[in-house]
């Protein structure tokens, strides 16, 4: 498994060889008109902090590319991302069911444009339509000192305004002690601190970064715990823990005392198990104890199943079914069917909603236009139409 770092390195720290990430500042301004470069990636870095780089993982040629997911990714003459798009081959691909994405890089293509010490995320859809994520953000600015070190992030809504977010907080702010740790604080729309996050909930935390700027470690002040986050010599997340000062304890958003997470030769994630303060396989508070996943060559994910203590499929008694099954068009550019499954992959009908499985139609667009809900014995319980 290879690892890209789309960095641009600073001419401050390159004596401390560290690194800074793409989305450093000023970089259009010492790169001018040089000529940057467009690498190919099977999936993106997992990452919980805009202090964190963007990262391809999983490097693949050209040719390889145009018969796979993969993601795109441009970097102008200073090495710094200006670009990242998903496609399967030489088609523009909706994110769909293949969780090969960051969670804060949730569309199909992302923009990044620079000026002076900021840098300015612009969400897009695979249709380069504007997409609004989190709720009602279309684009995150990152403000920088002179260090190249992230000291804001303000997310804001397609008006340009301050917006708070479906993580809770409207704009981030950082304190640096050193170029590797800092305090992170997540703030309103009325700039007061307010507790909020997807994997790790806090208003403020100490943060430890490697030389590559990814997290490995947040000291978390509001619960009083910490989380060590492992990876491996590319990069990729392995594992995190959480301990306060009695020893392992349960956090985040699972409420669990940490994860374990195992990849396929593809670099794609295909197991996490859930533990418990003695290491051992745990309900979260997502009722499963953990899953597996299954993705074919292409890069298209097939399905995934709850698994118990044993590693065992089972069906979870607060989720009432054991995994889900995706199938995909031919040419692997969109999924037609989603299917609700039982330990032995038969359909099964989803104990709230009501229905086994859901046919997605699409436009010549690639846009989904209509999607049919049907019970486990094929009667129709709703047909959305138009839903673009």
């Amino acid at each position: 498994m290879t690892l890209s770092r789309v960095w641009i390195k600073s001419s401050v720290l390159a004596a401390t060889g560290v690194l800074v990430t793409a989305t450093g500042a000023l970089a259009s301004d010492r790169c001018g008109e040089d000529l940057g470069k467009v690498s190919y990636f099977r999936r993106l870095a997992e990452v919980n902090s805009w202090a964190e780089p963007i990262v391809g993982v999983g490097e693949v040629s050209k040719t390889h590319a145009q018969k796979i997911a993969h993601f795109r990714i441009e970097v102008d003459g200073c090495g710094a991302i200006i670009d990242a798009q998903y496609f399967h081959g030489g088609v523009p691909k909706p994110i769909d069911e293949n969780f090969s994405s960051n969670r804060l890089t949730p569309t199909s293509h992302l923009k990044i444009e620079r000026e002076a010490n900021k840098a300015f995320l612009h969400f897009f859809d695979h249709l380069d339509q504007r997409k609004n994520v989190f709720g009602e953000i279309f684009s995150v600015e990152i403000e920088y000192d002179d260090r190249e070190r992230p000291i804001s992030a303000r997310l804001n809504n397609a008006n340009g305004e301050i917006s708070s977010s479906a993580f809770g907080y409207a704009e981030v702010g950082w304190v640096w002690d050193n170029d590797r740790e800092g305090v992170e604080t997540r703030y309103d729309e009325n700039g007061d601190p307010i507790k909020s996050g997807a994997e790790f909930t806090f208003s403020e935390a100490v943060i430890v970064r490697d030389g590559s700027g990814f997290l490995t470690r947040l000291a978390i002040a509001d619960d009083d715990y910490s989380v060590a986050i492992k990876r491996d010599g590319a990069g990729v997340r392995r594992s995190w823990r959480a301990v306060d000062s009695e020893g392992p304890r349960r956090g985040g958003a699972a409420h669990v005392a940490g994860i374990d997470y195992d990849y396929d030769e593809n670099g794609y994630l295909q197991r996490a198990v859930y533990l418990d303060e003695r290491g051992e396989a745990s309900l979260g508070l997502s009722g499963h104890m953990g899953f597996r996943r299954l993705y074919n060559e292409a890069g298209n994910r097939l399905g995934y199943d709850f698994v118990d203590a044993s590693g065992n499929v089972w069906i979870p008694p607060e989720r009432g079914y054991a995994g889900q099954r995706f199938y995909w068009r031919e040419d692997g550019v969109v999924r037609t069917r989603t299917e609700y499954v039982d330990e032995q992959g038969k359909l099964l009908d989803h104990p709230t909603r009501g229905y086994a499985s859901i046919d997605h139609h699409f436009n010549s667009r690639n846009e989904e236009v209509r999607r049919v809900y049907r019970t486990a014995e094929g009667e129709v319980v709703n047909d959305e139409s138009n839903i673009n």
